[in-house]
């Protein structure tokens, strides 16, 4: 009687203008779904004419159709294919699970477009680097409000994919969370990930925003791979990440504004060959290094750097730009080190936090770093001398595995900052 009743109230709020609350979350579901609207399908529970597989229910659907899947014949062991338009809703994230045989995807959806899938558990999936919760070939897409857990990879958006939105999920356990290959404007936001090896990976994939994630306790949080470029990264907590909260790989014209990093390996790593990204307005507290740059042309403006091992180091780094910063009270607020070159440190406030530096001699471009215009706090005199070494080799020789040793020397060295400022800037972050 119980489930018949659910029945019928299900029916009543999906004819409706809106979902609330079915899988114990608030559904925000996007106006493009709600026009495809249908007949309602069950699966599981015990009225008549309900489906025992999910499969089931799905191949006798139209477009616009609504799968309803009770959480009575939970876990649901399947390959789902979905080839239609429609909307598949678990009863309860927590209790409705799909779970795959550890050789394929869990769910993979082939149709053109408008899918929603909501209140689910789904795991299992293959270990094959293709395998996945939810594959995704198609465009429009909405997955929401899922748990998604001991997968090769969580979510893969292939290449056929885009303007997809993924929110409101829980990733934890997975090798990846999200996985996005050659495509674009993707829309992840308010997703948690969790002791993932990656939360989102994504490569050769532009405009697409992600905001508003959580990622605690990964290996890397985000990875943007290879020409992952005009992407925003926006309002994201990334604690205590393993490696790094954002990797940028071959990556340019990203923006990273108004994140908050701490306790992690490395709040930002700028790698090889990324370069014109934009990092504004964000908070690196607690790390080891709050920014790492290995390449050029970035610019790192209006960030808060406080209680950091190292602020920002720049290593092997070329003309980036490091201005109106608040740098306080890190071990080291700014070391350069290797070949870096041309950098310009201007502006910024130094407060209880030194800057130093490591020359590598006869690499005398790494001598060419500009600073200037920072306020240094304490300072005393007119001029503020920042005391870094040179690193000498003296001489170097191959051990027995082929390995280049060598043997070197570090004395003392010194730049000026020939133009203090008086008081602090006023930087607001």
């Amino acid at each position: 009687m119980k489930k018949t009743i659910l029945a019928i109230v299900i029916t009543i709020l999906i004819s409706g203008m809106s979902i609330n609350s079915i899988s114990s979350i608030q559904i925000k579901q996007s106006s493009r779904t709600l026009l495809h609207r249908g007949n309602t399908l069950y699966v599981g529970g015990n009225g008549s004419g309900n489906y025992s597989k999910i499969q089931d229910a799905i191949d006798n659907t139209s477009d616009g159709d609504i799968v309803f899947v009770y959480d009575d014949s939970s876990p649901y062991k399947e390959f789902i294919t979905i080839f239609n338009s429609i909307i598949l809703i678990g009863e309860d994230k927590n209790t409705t699970v799909i779970e795959g045989f550890k050789n394929n995807d869990v769910i993979k959806i082939t149709t053109p477009e408008y899918v929603s899938i909501t209140g689910f558990t789904i795991n299992r999936s293959g270990e094959d680097n293709e395998d996945a919760g939810i594959q995704i070939y198609s465009s429009y897409n909405d997955i929401y409000g899922n748990i998604f857990s001991d997968n090769r990879k969580g979510i893969i958006l292939e290449k056929t994919s885009h303007n997809c939105n993924i929110y409101n999920n829980y990733f934890i356990d997975n090798f990846q969370g999200i996985d996005a290959d050659e495509s674009n404007n993707y829309n992840f936001f308010e997703n948690i990930f969790y002791s993932n090896r990656f939360g989102i990976v994504i490569d050769k994939v532009m405009y697409t925003k992600i905001s508003n994630n959580t990622f605690q306790e990964n290996g890397d949080g985000i990875f943007l791979l290879h020409e992952a470029d005009y992407n925003e990264i926006i309002d994201n907590h990334f604690i205590g990440n393993k490696v790094e909260g954002i990797h940028v790989g071959t990556a340019s014209y990203n923006h990273f504004y108004c994140n908050n990093f701490s306790n992690n390996d490395c709040g930002i790593l700028l790698s090889y060959q990324s370069t014109n990204n934009l990092v504004d307005n964000n908070y690196f507290s607690k790390n080891k290094y709050g920014i790492e740059i290995s390449w050029n042309d970035n610019l790192i403006e209006r960030n808060l750097f406080k209680g950091n091992e190292i602020g920002i180091k720049i290593n092997w780094g070329v003309e980036n730009k490091i201005i109106y910063n608040n740098i306080e009270n890190n071990d080291i607020g700014i070391y350069i080190t290797g070949g870096s070159d041309k950098n310009s440190i201007t502006c910024n406030n130094f407060l209880n936090s030194s800057g130093t530096f490591l020359h590598i001699y006869p690499d005398i471009f790494s001598l060419r770093n500009n600073w200037d215009k920072n306020y240094w706090s304490p300072i005393k005199g007119d001029i503020k001398i920042i005391y870094g070494k040179m690193k000498v080799v003296i001489f170097s020789w191959e051990d027995m595995w082929g390995d280049l040793q060598e043997y070197a020397i570090y004395p003392y060295w010194f730049t000026i900052d020939w133009h203090p400022a008086k008081e602090p800037y006023d930087i607001v972050v």
